[in-house]
């Protein structure tokens, strides 16, 4: 046991060393980060001058000359942006806009399919999609089936958003997994995303009303229309207060908000409205696709968050279109040419060995390697096996940058914690469990994109129930599987030698086969005498005979010093038990 210690330790010590270095991947060939800069102006005209069909409504005037100014024929690339959205989704759109860029590309489409992620790394998508530098073409949000939470964070930083059929997007309120935040931590989370949301919609044409409805409660929507110029925007409380019903008292408060005190609730204020707004416009109680809205309202702001589907968000001009496919993309965009931008080969390994299914068969594997290894000390094929299979469990989702430095070293702390209650039998068993919950911690969290502190990032639940599922379930087949293997290894071709089996004696007496757990081991048999090599602390070595082979044994009580006579008293299937003469 004195060798498989020391070699378990090696094996855990170039896991430490090797997966750094995997991790280091991550960084290269990653692009410049975008800066905060001005929001850039223009006529706010969210494209509701006049009703239009659910399916085709007239392009705003977009920043970098946008679509009035996109020619005929041209070049458009689909980046998908799919999953959750945490700092290697930043990091792999860089690179792929890139590419874009370089195989001609005049126009960019985001097909984005996500139930949201990080704030921080969609703030930082934002912010790269809007500054001319990093991407000098216009871009489409195209949201395929569906943008919640940071997903419509980024598609309001594009051009345009387009929609499919069925899709649906909204909800945007940032939380932190497991409590609540108080006022003053909501205010301080919300904060830039209120900032970036009023950038993009000052951008393209929207309200930012909409998108405040999508992350704080008590904010009602409501869509208006100018009679004298058939302009019509959506508006929150405040200002329908001002524009709509003539409130003077609203327009000198800029608060039209009772419920404003409620905790985590902010002011709505006025956005829109100025004294030449009041009373003149009116209620649009019929959209477009013929829904009924009475008084003009469309969210009362209650309990939810604000989410619109494809034709909502057409009827209030959110989305600018309804496009099922690649060739709806094409005749929207009247391009001549449409192309997709995949991730890397490198990018989709990491990916394939990060999904649950494949970690389950690595895990499977490890936790075969592990116990083969036991089975027969040395580092030789099982331990091999085990190490490859911890390096894809971690190496790919370092790669891809769910995977952090500290779930290895948990990991390695609890397979060092298996190891040494498997070695000395000193807590019961109590080490090995710790160890194997370690163990599995660090394999569910190392899939679950990470938020501050380390913790799972906010919207990312189903996947750590999901990990969770998957690992428990690897686990337990695993070690069902090592107990079914280890019971038949000796009939296994190929594999009896990895159980100790029964020989000759040394000492030329011939061995008396045994039954059950008392089978004989490297020629030494029950009543054989040896004297201990090394201190058994119960696990040590010792010579039997005149063989210089020095043999693992266990102590079956007390220490005992090198070059104390032993007598075995019983032979197990991977170990023999010995005690002082």
């Amino acid at each position: 046991m004195k060798h498989l210690v020391s070699r378990l330790a090696l094996g855990m010590f170039a896991l430490a060393l090797l997966l750094p270095q995997a991790a280091s991947l991550q960084g290269q060939d990653h692009g410049a980060q975008a800066t905060d800069r001005p929001a850039i102006s223009t006529d706010t005209d969210p494209a509701l001058s006049a009703p239009a069909g659910p399916n085709v409504v007239p392009p705003p005037t977009a920043r970098r000359g946008g679509f009035n100014t996109l020619p005929s024929g041209a070049n458009v690339a689909i980046i998908p942006v799919r999953g959750n959205v945490y700092d290697f989704t930043f990091q792999s759109l860089q690179r792929r806009i890139e590419r874009a860029l370089a195989q001609g590309a005049t126009a960019i489409v985001l097909e984005i399919d996500t139930n949201g992620g990080l704030v921080t790394a969609a703030l930082d998508i934002a912010k790269h999609l809007k500054d001319p530098t990093e991407v000098p073409v216009p871009t489409i949000a195209w949201v395929h089936p569906k943008a919640y939470s940071a997903g419509i964070l980024i598609a309001s930083a594009c051009d345009q958003i387009v929609m499919s059929p069925s899709s649906a997007t909204g909800d945007c309120a940032p939380i932190v997994p497991g409590r609540e935040l108080a006022p003053t931590e909501r205010a301080k989370a919300f904060s830039p995303i209120a900032t970036e949301f009023k950038s993009s919609a000052a951008a393209a044409g929207y309200t930012y009303a909409t998108f405040h409805a999508m992350c704080e409660l008590d904010v009602e929507l409501y869509v208006i229309e100018d009679p004298a110029t058939g302009k019509r925007l959506v508006v929150n409380q405040a200002d329908y207060a001002v524009m709509v019903e003539g409130n003077e008292e609203a327009l000198k408060t800029g608060n039209a908000v009772s419920s404003a005190g409620q905790a985590g609730v902010s002011a709505v204020v006025l956005n829109e409205a100025t004294t030449a707004d009041l009373g003149r416009w009116k209620p649009v109680e019929t959209l477009p696709s013929g829904a009924s809205a009475p008084r003009g309202r469309i969210h009362d702001g209650k309990n939810t968050l604000f989410t619109a589907d494809a034709i909502l968000a057409a009827d209030i001009g959110l989305s600018k279109a309804t496009l099922a496919n690649d060739a709806a993309i094409q005749a929207h965009l009247n391009a001549a040419r449409v192309f997709r931008v995949k991730q890397s080969w490198s990018e989709n390994t990491a990916g394939f060995l990060s999904s649950l299914w494949v970690r389950v068969v690595l895990v499977l594997l490890l936790v075969l390697g592990i116990g083969l290894e036991l089975a027969s000390p040395g580092l030789g094929i099982p331990a091999a096996l085990a190490f490859m299979a911890a390096v894809g469990l971690f190496g790919a989702p370092m790669v891809i940058g769910l995977a952090e430095l500290w779930h290895v070293i948990l990991f390695v702390i609890g397979l060092g914690l298996v190891a040494l209650e498997l070695v000395t039998a000193m807590t019961a068993g109590a080490l090995l469990v710790l160890g194997v919950l370690l163990m599995l911690v660090s394999l569910v969290l190392s899939v679950v994109p990470s938020g501050p502190g380390g913790l799972p990032a906010g919207g990312t639940g189903a996947n750590l129930l999901a990990s969770a599922s998957y690992m428990i379930i690897a686990l337990g087949a695993g070690c069902a599987g090592l107990i079914a293997l280890t019971h038949h290894l000796g009939r296994v071709p190929g594999f009896g030698r990895l159980v100790l089996a029964d020989g000759p004696n040394t000492r030329g007496a011939p061995a008396t086969p045994l039954d059950g757990d008392d089978r004989l081991g490297h020629g030494v048999k029950v009543g054989d005498r040896g004297v201990v090599v090394s201190t058994l602390r119960p696990g040590g070595t010792a010579r039997f005979g005149n063989s210089p082979d020095e043999i693992d044994v266990v102590s079956s009580g007390a220490f005992i010093d090198p070059g104390t006579d032993v007598a075995v008293i019983e032979v197990k299937r991977f170990e023999l038990v010995v005690e002082a003469v």
